[in-house]
Protein backbone atom coordinates (compact mmCIF):
# COMPACT_ATOMS: atom_id res chain seq x y z
CA UNK A 1 0.00 0.00 0.00
CA UNK A 2 1.45 3.54 -0.94
CA UNK A 3 0.62 6.79 0.50
CA UNK A 4 2.46 10.07 1.60
CA UNK A 5 5.28 9.88 2.72
CA UNK A 6 5.90 9.14 6.10
CA UNK A 7 6.51 11.86 8.62
CA UNK A 8 9.79 12.20 9.49
CA UNK A 9 9.30 14.84 12.21
CA UNK A 10 7.26 17.18 14.31
CA UNK A 11 6.43 19.06 11.72
CA UNK A 12 6.15 16.35 9.07
CA UNK A 13 3.75 14.53 11.29
CA UNK A 14 1.36 17.58 11.38
CA UNK A 15 1.52 18.20 7.55
CA UNK A 16 0.72 14.59 6.92
CA UNK A 17 -2.69 14.07 9.36
CA UNK A 18 -3.28 18.03 8.24
CA UNK A 19 -3.45 16.52 4.71
CA UNK A 20 -5.01 13.03 5.58
CA UNK A 21 -7.98 15.11 7.59
CA UNK A 22 -8.74 17.24 4.72
CA UNK A 23 -9.15 14.36 2.40
CA UNK A 24 -10.81 12.43 4.66
CA UNK A 25 -13.25 15.38 4.97
CA UNK A 26 -13.53 15.48 1.45
CA UNK A 27 -14.76 11.46 1.51
CA UNK A 28 -16.98 12.19 4.03
CA UNK A 29 -18.57 15.14 1.88
CA UNK A 30 -19.12 12.96 -1.26
CA UNK A 31 -19.74 9.57 0.56
CA UNK A 32 -22.04 11.00 3.42
CA UNK A 33 -24.42 8.37 4.60
CA UNK A 34 -23.25 6.23 2.22
CA UNK A 35 -23.15 5.05 -1.11
CA UNK A 36 -26.91 4.15 -1.95
CA UNK A 37 -26.08 3.09 -5.78
CA UNK A 38 -23.68 0.59 -4.77
CA UNK A 39 -25.30 -0.64 -1.99
CA UNK A 40 -28.46 -1.57 -4.13
CA UNK A 41 -26.58 -3.32 -7.02
CA UNK A 42 -23.42 -4.50 -5.92
CA UNK A 43 -22.31 -7.78 -4.80
CA UNK A 44 -20.91 -7.82 -1.22
CA UNK A 45 -17.51 -8.38 -0.26
CA UNK A 46 -16.06 -8.54 -3.91
CA UNK A 47 -12.85 -7.78 -4.49
CA UNK A 48 -11.45 -6.40 -7.88
CA UNK A 49 -9.27 -3.90 -9.92
CA UNK A 50 -9.03 -0.37 -11.40
CA UNK A 51 -7.04 2.00 -12.84
CA UNK A 52 -6.23 5.37 -13.53
CA UNK A 53 -5.68 6.81 -16.47
CA UNK A 54 -4.45 9.92 -17.75
CA UNK A 55 -6.93 11.02 -20.79
CA UNK A 56 -4.87 13.31 -22.95
CA UNK A 57 -6.13 16.73 -22.26
CA UNK A 58 -4.31 19.08 -22.13
CA UNK A 59 -1.25 17.47 -23.63
CA UNK A 60 2.24 17.20 -22.00
CA UNK A 61 0.70 17.74 -18.25
CA UNK A 62 2.76 17.69 -15.17
CA UNK A 63 0.92 14.90 -13.00
CA UNK A 64 0.51 15.64 -9.15
CA UNK A 65 -1.37 14.48 -6.56
CA UNK A 66 -0.69 10.95 -7.35
CA UNK A 67 0.00 10.64 -3.28
CA UNK A 68 -3.12 12.48 -2.27
CA UNK A 69 -5.08 10.47 -4.72
CA UNK A 70 -3.46 7.11 -3.57
CA UNK A 71 -4.10 8.40 0.30
CA UNK A 72 -8.07 8.96 -0.66
CA UNK A 73 -8.53 5.81 -1.95
CA UNK A 74 -6.57 3.42 1.17
CA UNK A 75 -8.64 5.31 3.40
CA UNK A 76 -11.62 4.11 2.20
CA UNK A 77 -9.48 0.53 2.38
CA UNK A 78 -8.11 0.52 -0.94
CA UNK A 79 -4.58 -0.63 -1.85
CA UNK A 80 -2.51 1.26 -4.55
CA UNK A 81 0.41 1.27 -6.50
CA UNK A 82 1.63 4.53 -7.67
CA UNK A 83 2.96 4.00 -11.68
CA UNK A 84 4.35 7.64 -11.89
CA UNK A 85 5.28 10.31 -9.37
CA UNK A 86 4.42 13.73 -8.90
CA UNK A 87 6.00 16.38 -11.00
CA UNK A 88 6.09 13.22 -14.03
CA UNK A 89 5.13 14.39 -17.25
CA UNK A 90 2.14 12.51 -18.71
CA UNK A 91 1.08 11.30 -22.07
CA UNK A 92 -1.86 10.72 -24.03
CA UNK A 93 -4.04 7.43 -22.21
CA UNK A 94 -1.18 6.61 -19.68
CA UNK A 95 -1.80 4.63 -16.64
CA UNK A 96 -1.02 6.62 -14.21
CA UNK A 97 -2.14 4.19 -10.70
CA UNK A 98 -3.39 0.66 -10.35
CA UNK A 99 -6.11 0.01 -7.71
CA UNK A 100 -7.16 -3.05 -5.69
CA UNK A 101 -9.74 -3.74 -2.65
CA UNK A 102 -13.55 -4.08 -2.54
CA UNK A 103 -15.62 -2.77 -4.97
CA UNK A 104 -17.48 -0.75 -2.83
CA UNK A 105 -14.41 0.71 -1.49
CA UNK A 106 -12.80 1.61 -4.89
CA UNK A 107 -16.43 3.62 -5.73
CA UNK A 108 -16.66 5.44 -2.83
CA UNK A 109 -12.96 6.76 -3.28
CA UNK A 110 -12.68 7.32 -7.04
CA UNK A 111 -14.34 10.56 -6.87
CA UNK A 112 -12.65 12.16 -4.38
CA UNK A 113 -9.30 10.68 -5.53
CA UNK A 114 -9.86 11.75 -9.44
CA UNK A 115 -10.91 15.53 -8.02
CA UNK A 116 -7.66 15.91 -6.65
CA UNK A 117 -5.48 14.13 -9.44
CA UNK A 118 -7.48 16.43 -11.73
CA UNK A 119 -6.94 19.69 -9.82
CA UNK A 120 -3.92 19.81 -8.84
CA UNK A 121 -2.39 18.55 -12.04
CA UNK A 122 -4.27 21.24 -13.79
CA UNK A 123 -2.52 23.52 -11.30
CA UNK A 124 1.25 21.56 -11.78
CA UNK A 125 0.64 21.84 -15.61
CA UNK A 126 -0.15 25.93 -15.31
CA UNK A 127 3.15 26.39 -13.05
CA UNK A 128 5.28 24.73 -15.15
CA UNK A 129 4.27 26.95 -18.39
CA UNK A 130 5.20 30.25 -16.79
CA UNK A 131 8.07 28.60 -15.67
CA UNK A 132 9.12 27.54 -19.17
CA UNK A 133 8.54 31.46 -19.95
CA UNK A 134 10.80 32.47 -17.56
CA UNK A 135 13.46 29.84 -18.55
CA UNK A 136 13.55 31.18 -22.09
CA UNK A 137 14.10 34.44 -21.43
CA UNK A 138 16.87 33.82 -18.79
CA UNK A 139 15.63 35.59 -15.81
CA UNK A 140 15.86 34.89 -12.37
CA UNK A 141 12.51 35.88 -11.46
CA UNK A 142 10.19 33.33 -9.29
CA UNK A 143 6.46 32.63 -10.96
CA UNK A 144 4.74 32.49 -7.21
CA UNK A 145 1.20 31.74 -5.79
CA UNK A 146 -1.69 34.01 -4.02
CA UNK A 147 -4.39 33.08 -1.47
CA UNK A 148 -6.86 33.04 -4.83
CA UNK A 149 -7.56 29.06 -4.15
CA UNK A 150 -10.60 26.60 -3.46
CA UNK A 151 -11.76 26.57 0.04
CA UNK A 152 -10.24 23.27 1.75
CA UNK A 153 -7.84 23.40 -1.24
CA UNK A 154 -4.68 25.58 -0.40
CA UNK A 155 -2.17 23.47 0.55
CA UNK A 156 -2.85 21.13 -2.37
CA UNK A 157 -2.87 24.10 -4.42
CA UNK A 158 0.68 25.33 -3.21
CA UNK A 159 2.07 22.00 -2.99
CA UNK A 160 1.13 21.79 -6.73
CA UNK A 161 2.46 25.41 -7.27
CA UNK A 162 6.05 24.23 -6.01
CA UNK A 163 5.75 20.92 -8.15
CA UNK A 164 5.01 22.80 -11.04
CA UNK A 165 8.42 24.67 -10.53
CA UNK A 166 6.99 27.97 -8.73
CA UNK A 167 7.16 29.51 -5.35
CA UNK A 168 4.14 29.09 -3.08
CA UNK A 169 4.46 32.80 -1.21
CA UNK A 170 2.42 32.56 2.24
CA UNK A 171 0.32 29.75 3.18
CA UNK A 172 -2.10 31.64 4.57
CA UNK A 173 -2.44 35.34 7.17
CA UNK A 174 -0.26 33.35 10.35
CA UNK A 175 3.24 32.75 8.30
CA UNK A 176 4.06 36.18 6.87
CA UNK A 177 3.84 39.51 7.21
CA UNK A 178 2.22 41.36 3.75
CA UNK A 179 0.62 44.74 4.60
CA UNK A 180 -1.85 45.45 1.79
CA UNK A 181 -3.61 48.09 0.53
CA UNK A 182 -6.63 47.90 3.39
CA UNK A 183 -4.20 48.02 6.08
CA UNK A 184 -2.49 51.01 4.61
CA UNK A 185 -6.54 52.46 3.87
CA UNK A 186 -7.07 51.71 7.46
CA UNK A 187 -3.55 52.90 9.03
CA UNK A 188 -3.37 56.13 6.22
CA UNK A 189 0.26 55.72 5.32
CA UNK A 190 2.48 52.91 3.93
CA UNK A 191 5.51 53.64 5.45
CA UNK A 192 3.84 54.02 9.09
CA UNK A 193 2.54 50.49 8.70
CA UNK A 194 5.83 48.94 7.55
CA UNK A 195 7.53 51.06 10.47
CA UNK A 196 5.11 49.90 13.34
CA UNK A 197 5.08 46.30 12.32
CA UNK A 198 9.09 46.52 12.36
CA UNK A 199 9.18 47.66 15.72
CA UNK A 200 7.06 45.13 17.15
CA UNK A 201 8.69 41.89 15.46
CA UNK A 202 12.45 43.53 14.74
CA UNK A 203 14.81 41.87 12.43
CA UNK A 204 13.79 38.13 12.78
CA UNK A 205 10.76 38.27 10.46
CA UNK A 206 10.90 39.88 6.72
CA UNK A 207 8.51 42.41 5.67
CA UNK A 208 6.65 42.79 2.61
CA UNK A 209 4.26 45.82 1.85
CA UNK A 210 2.28 46.64 -0.92
CA UNK A 211 2.39 50.08 -3.25
CA UNK A 212 0.57 51.66 -5.38
CA UNK A 213 2.84 54.33 -6.66
CA UNK A 214 6.34 55.53 -7.01
CA UNK A 215 6.37 57.74 -4.32
CA UNK A 216 4.89 55.16 -1.57
CA UNK A 217 7.30 52.30 -3.02
CA UNK A 218 10.39 54.77 -1.93
CA UNK A 219 9.02 55.42 1.29
CA UNK A 220 8.34 52.29 2.36
CA UNK A 221 11.67 50.84 1.24
CA UNK A 222 13.22 53.18 3.51
CA UNK A 223 11.08 52.79 6.00
CA UNK A 224 12.56 48.85 6.54
CA UNK A 225 10.49 46.69 4.06
CA UNK A 226 12.41 43.68 2.93
CA UNK A 227 9.79 43.45 -0.04
CA UNK A 228 7.46 45.64 -2.39
CA UNK A 229 4.60 44.64 -4.33
CA UNK A 230 4.27 46.71 -7.02
CA UNK A 231 0.09 46.33 -7.47
CA UNK A 232 -1.37 46.56 -10.70
CA UNK A 233 1.23 48.66 -12.19
CA UNK A 234 1.35 48.77 -15.75
CA UNK A 235 4.45 47.43 -17.38
CA UNK A 236 5.43 51.18 -18.23
CA UNK A 237 5.41 52.08 -14.59
CA UNK A 238 6.35 48.90 -13.04
CA UNK A 239 9.75 49.85 -15.67
CA UNK A 240 10.04 53.42 -14.04
CA UNK A 241 9.36 52.16 -10.15
CA UNK A 242 12.72 49.53 -10.99
CA UNK A 243 14.36 52.54 -12.87
CA UNK A 244 13.88 54.74 -9.79
CA UNK A 245 14.93 52.33 -7.61
CA UNK A 246 18.36 51.31 -9.17
CA UNK A 247 18.79 55.28 -9.62
CA UNK A 248 18.60 55.39 -5.77
CA UNK A 249 20.90 52.83 -5.35
CA UNK A 250 18.49 50.94 -3.42
CA UNK A 251 17.59 48.02 -5.58
CA UNK A 252 20.10 45.48 -3.72
CA UNK A 253 18.25 46.84 -0.66
CA UNK A 254 14.68 45.04 -1.24
CA UNK A 255 13.14 42.14 -3.55
CA UNK A 256 10.56 43.29 -5.77
CA UNK A 257 7.32 41.39 -6.61
CA UNK A 258 4.79 42.21 -9.29
CA UNK A 259 1.49 41.60 -8.99
CA UNK A 260 -2.12 42.12 -10.38
CA UNK A 261 -3.44 41.51 -13.76
CA UNK A 262 -0.87 39.49 -14.78
CA UNK A 263 -1.96 36.74 -18.05
CA UNK A 264 -0.04 34.97 -20.92
CA UNK A 265 -0.37 38.45 -22.81
CA UNK A 266 1.90 41.01 -20.54
CA UNK A 267 4.00 38.27 -18.34
CA UNK A 268 6.57 38.31 -20.65
CA UNK A 269 6.73 42.02 -20.85
CA UNK A 270 6.55 42.24 -16.65
CA UNK A 271 9.14 39.49 -16.40
CA UNK A 272 11.47 41.02 -18.57
CA UNK A 273 12.20 43.86 -16.03
CA UNK A 274 13.75 40.95 -13.77
CA UNK A 275 12.06 41.35 -10.94
CA UNK A 276 12.08 38.71 -7.88
CA UNK A 277 8.82 37.80 -8.00
CA UNK A 278 5.68 37.64 -10.14
CA UNK A 279 2.69 36.43 -8.90
CA UNK A 280 -0.06 35.25 -10.98
CA UNK A 281 -3.81 34.38 -9.36
CA UNK A 282 -5.24 32.45 -12.46
CA UNK A 283 -2.51 29.64 -11.80
CA UNK A 284 -4.94 28.90 -8.60
CA UNK A 285 -8.56 30.57 -9.76
CA UNK A 286 -8.35 29.52 -13.21
CA UNK A 287 -6.38 26.46 -13.80
CA UNK A 288 -7.62 23.88 -15.98
CA UNK A 289 -8.15 21.00 -14.78
CA UNK A 290 -6.11 17.33 -16.15
CA UNK A 291 -8.51 14.72 -17.83
CA UNK A 292 -8.33 11.61 -15.63
CA UNK A 293 -10.88 8.70 -15.23
CA UNK A 294 -10.80 5.51 -13.56
CA UNK A 295 -11.88 2.44 -15.18
CA UNK A 296 -13.00 -1.07 -13.02
CA UNK A 297 -12.56 -4.06 -14.27
CA UNK A 298 -15.04 -6.26 -15.62
CA UNK A 299 -16.33 -8.72 -13.86
CA UNK A 300 -16.07 -12.41 -16.39
CA UNK A 301 -19.48 -13.71 -14.96
CA UNK A 302 -22.03 -11.46 -13.54
CA UNK A 303 -24.56 -13.83 -13.58
CA UNK A 304 -23.87 -14.59 -9.98
CA UNK A 305 -24.85 -11.39 -8.92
Amino acid sequence: MTSLKGPENVASLFEYLNRRNLILSYLEEDIGSGDITSELVLPRGFYTEAEVWYKGTPENAVICGVEEACLAMEICGCYTTKLVEDGDFVNNKQHVIAVKGDAMAILKAERTALNLLMRMSGVATESRKYGVLLKKLGVDTLITATRKTSPGMRIFDKKAITIGGGYPHRIGLYDMILIKDNHVAIVGNASDCVKKARKQVGKNQKIECEVQSEDELISVVLAGADIVMLDNFSVDNAKRAMSKLCDLGLRNRVRVEISGGINESNFQDFAQLNPDFISVGSLTHSAQAVDFSMIVKPRNDPSNL
